[in-house]
């Protein structure tokens, strides 16, 4: 996932004008060079997430624009959070069975369950910057890019089992009241993948309050 873009000006004639940049609402550390020296961007943003660089510009003159992806929570309804990285939000990584439905001719009809755990919750920061509890693995990108199992980019975390959220009609059922107290050693490593990469999406999760925190 790239964070730098370069932009080069080409012009058999020098030129002023203004040149903008779009900075996403996701990135809160943007930061521009031109011809390898800073620019000062700070409140330079507008409303509509632009930036406005305005000089008279040489061929050859380049623009690199930075944004930093990092690692953010997205409050969603009934106190539950999910993770997003940039602008990828991301789900559990569920292990999948398949089956074929019988009497469906052709390619047929298929039908998917869970065969891991897909019932946790995450912790609430207490004090710790996210990126000590959400660790980002990069790897090359693979073919198909939406695969399941060689995704270019996973964040590994600890989740929390939540036996009281079970399955209603066949799909998760509601999230229970949060903060769900729960014992440490219900604690075990789970993985996070990108929303578009998982078939079984848990993308909403319970927020967890350890019982040495209460």
């Amino acid at each position: 996932m790239r964070k730098r873009y370069i932009f080069r000006y080409r012009s058999v004639s020098l030129r002023c004008f203004s040149i903008l940049l779009r900075v996403p609402a996701w990135c809160k550390n943007a930061s521009v060079k031109v011809n390898g020296q800073h620019i000062d961007i700070a409140g330079q943003v507008t409303e509509q997430g632009f930036i406005s660089i305005q000089r008279t510009w040489h061929s050859g003159d380049s623009i690199e624009l930075y944004l930093p992806m990092e690692v953010r929570e997205l409050p969603r309804p009934q106190g539950a959070t999910g993770i997003a990285l940039g602008p990828l939000v991301f789900a559990l990584h569920i292990g999948e069975e398949w089956t074929r439905l019988p009497d469906t001719p052709g390619f047929g009809d298929w039908e998917v369950r869970p065969r891991t755990p897909w019932n946790y919750g995450l912790t609430v920061p207490a004090n710790q910057a996210l990126s000590d509890i959400y660790h980002v693995e990069r790897g090359p990108l693979s073919m198909p890019p939406f695969g399941q199992e060689q995704t270019a980019v996973r964040i590994h975390t600890n989740g929390y089992k939540l036996p009281e959220w079970t399955l209603v009609q066949n799909s998760a059922g509601p999230l229970p009241l949060n903060p769900v107290v729960t014992a440490d050693n219900m604690s075990e490593p789970i993985t996070l993948i990108p929303y578009g990469c998982a078939r079984l999406r848990i993308a909403e999760f319970p927020r967890v309050r350890r019982l040495e925190s209460i």
